[in-house]
């Protein structure tokens, strides 16, 4: 009884010390991962282009040639194509291609502008890549994309 009154009161001691409208913070995200293996890739494509995509780190700035760390993968969990520039009427399409298998898309957007100007993909299941992808506009394409990719890191057996 004795121990549990001294835990209640170092709580409340804390509580008291704490700032004014202080943050909780967690130890987790909410895929239940931690906040490092989080990983938010941008890049941009005209039609018939494929680019390399680009680290967005948490301050903002940008990483050119990201490389997966050893032994990890990426699971794509969101991608979002928006048109970039000028929007022109007509179908945009593309995805996230492997740079040695171009031909094989995963995740695949396709839109028709100007009644859409971006599609939003969120995969609940996510798609496992073992390099860093890049970002395909198939050739005819309308517009040219801005693609926001998010996900995670995970270990690679």
């Amino acid at each position: 009884m004795r121990r549990a009154t001294l835990v209640l009161a170092a709580l409340a001691a804390a509580l008291a010390a704490a700032p004014a409208g202080a943050q909780s913070v967690q130890g987790k995200t909410h895929l239940g991962g931690k906040a490092s293996a989080l990983v938010s890739l941008a890049g941009t494509a005209a039609p018939g282009q494929v680019s390399d995509l680009i680290l967005q780190t948490p301050d903002g700035s940008a990483t050119l040639g990201f490389e997966l760390p050893p032994g990890t993968a990426l699971v794509v969990t969101d991608l979002v194509a928006t048109t970039n520039g000028v929007v022109a009427a007509g179908t945009t399409r593309g995805g996230l291609v492997n740079g040695a298998m171009p031909d094989t898309v995963n995740p695949y957007f396709s839109f028709t502008s100007p009644a859409e100007t971006h599609h939003s993909i969120h995969l609940t299941g996510g798609a496992l890549w073992t390099v860093v992808p890049s970002v395909s506009n198939v050739a005819g394409s309308a517009n040219s994309v801005f693609v926001s990719v998010q996900g995670y890191l995970v270990k690679n057996k």
